[in-house]
């Protein structure tokens, strides 16, 4: 594809409305909505409930006990309306939960800019992205003015990723800083991309597409093994009983099989059905007053089963939001006024970073008030972010290397740099502030501010869940895709054994 041309204009609306119908609309897959007696036929292929539909069936039409074989089909009735109504519940629910929001995309459609719902975005559409856009499809960038994106669901990094024209396509996900994904979000800079693949072609959607399997969970497989067993032993039971009979004679044949069946019924457990599918509700009604959508009944049978927990860390362990952790302070300087001159966010939007320095800002009582004459976006180049205020005061905010080979030589740009490689091995991402009396902003010989450490933040109920579940018995490991040092870091935090830590590499 021609990104190069092709980027000023865009699809004509007929060949956008011909890729609409070769690929499909822009969304994950899903599975076709059940109907009613196909979730009730599901709810009836258990082992157990056809060893209750028969006993009940034979108990009716073969032993013409009609109110025992009533009762047990009345059993077999509940159970199924049970599982029916929950599934048909939870779908709801997640429905209205897609049906909340309706995304737009901004698209050059034949040269002319529209929004357009993001479910028509097609392969080929260029796309224009800005800070607080949602991503529509997956793409490739061409142009790009300090482009970052939150890309924690994809990738499990909280911090968030630039995005360059020209740059990597291939790769594992967190290196490609020249592709856009689906369903990540901007939160610095802007960007135009052209869309390479939408649905269940993006990253997202074969995560989605591999999600569509049905797994039975140990209750449902343990269950099943019973019945077969409770099944054969019932027709053996009935078989010997008639075999006995006809060896003593004197017994009718007809009397005999008769009763070789009604002890074959009588061997099964028609409320073990009824006492399983009411533990399982109760557990679902539990789980929803937690918050917790359960879309089918044998979701809730693992957990009485788990015996190991693989969390994911960003957005589970941690709440997917950087906070500022530690700071070291040059005596004087005023680190949290420095920290919200030099910085993009507003409103709680913008790049983690720079809403996690805003936070703790606030939180020391600074609020952004400085008007700007000049400023210099965050760049991956430079590693840096200068802003310039009335005075005029120049203030820079990067990493630390960079910041503060800028500044004047002296013992505390010295004590700043040595204070740098302990917050490092901590896990921690180390900034670094300085200032100066200048409106120049490339100047050097500044004053250094101070150094500003985040981590992740940790989840409130983390500790006190890994605890309940170890207590449990449950071994509990942490899943991620960040460096070894934060994830040790993260783990002592909030209680998972820290060693030994596994990465790829040494899986391979």
């Amino acid at each position: 594809m021609d990104t190069s041309t092709h980027a000023l204009t865009g699809l004509a609306e007929d060949e956008a409305a011909r890729a609409l119908a070769e690929h499909g609309r822009n969304e994950l897959p899903e599975p076709k909505p059940r109907s009613l007696h196909s979730r009730a036929a599901r709810q009836l292929a258990d082992p157990l409930s056809i060893l209750l539909l028969i006993a009940g069936l034979v108990t009716l039409a073969v032993l013409r006990e009609v109110p025992e074989g009533a009762a047990i089909l009345a059993i077999l009735l509940v159970n199924v309306v049970i599982g029916v109504s929950q599934e048909a519940k939870a779908e709801q629910a997640v429905r209205a939960l897609r049906t909340m929001t309706a995304p737009m995309a901004k698209v050059r459609r034949g040269g002319a800019v529209r929004r357009i719902p993001a479910a028509e975005v097609v392969p080929g559409d260029v796309v224009e992205v800005a800070a607080g856009d949602r991503v529509a499809a997956d793409a490739q960038v061409v142009e790009a003015v300090s482009l970052a994106v939150n890309e924690s669901m994809l990738t499990g990094e909280s911090r968030s990723a630039a995005k360059r024209a020209g740059g990597l396509l291939e790769g594992p996900l967190g290196d490609r800083d020249g592709e856009l994904f689906s369903g990540t979000m901007a939160v610095r800079g802007s960007a135009v991309a052209v869309v390479t693949a939408t649905g269940a072609a993006t990253e997202m959607g074969r995560i989605a597409s591999a999600l569509q399997g049905q797994v039975k969970g140990p209750l449902e497989v343990e269950l099943a093994r019973v019945s077969k067993r409770i099944g054969v032993l019932a027709v053996v039971a009935g078989v010997v009983m008639v075999a006995l009979g006809f060896t003593r004679g004197g017994i009718e044949p007809f009397e005999l099989v008769l009763a070789g069946v009604a002890l074959a019924i009588a061997a099964v457990p028609e409320s073990m059905a009824a006492a399983v599918t009411t533990a399982l509700a109760l557990g679902s009604q539990r789980m929803a007053k937690l918050g917790v959508i359960v879309r089918r009944l044998s979701a809730i049978q693992a957990l009485g089963a788990t015996t190991v927990i693989a969390s994911d860390k960003t957005g589970t362990l941690t709440t997917g939001r950087l906070a500022v952790t530690d700071h070291v302070t040059v005596p004087g300087a005023d680190l949290w006024r420095a920290a919200v001159r030099c910085n993009d966010a507003r409103d709680g939007l913008g790049d983690a970073v720079d809403v996690a320095l805003l936070s703790a800002a606030a939180g020391h009582g600074v609020r952004p008030d400085e008007p700007r004459t000049s400023s210099r976006p965050f760049d991956a180049d430079t590693r840096s972010m200068a802003v310039v205020t009335p005075g005029p005061v120049l203030t820079v905010k990067g990493a630390p290397e960079v910041v503060l080979a800028r500044c004047s030589p002296g013992e505390q740009a010295d004590r700043l740099a040595a204070a740098v490689p302990e917050l490092a091995r901590r896990g921690l991402r180390v900034l670094a502030l300085a200032e100066g009396d200048t409106g120049d902003l490339d100047a050097d010989g500044l004053r250094p501010v101070g150094l500003l450490a985040l981590s992740d933040e940790i989840r409130v109920s983390a500790r006190q869940a890994v605890a309940d579940s170890r207590a449990g018995g449950i071994r509990v490991i942490m899943v991620t895709g960040d460096h070894a040092d934060t994830a040790r870091a993260v783990a002592v935090e909030v209680g998972i054994e820290p060693e030994p830590v596994v990465t790829g590499a040494g899986l391979e």
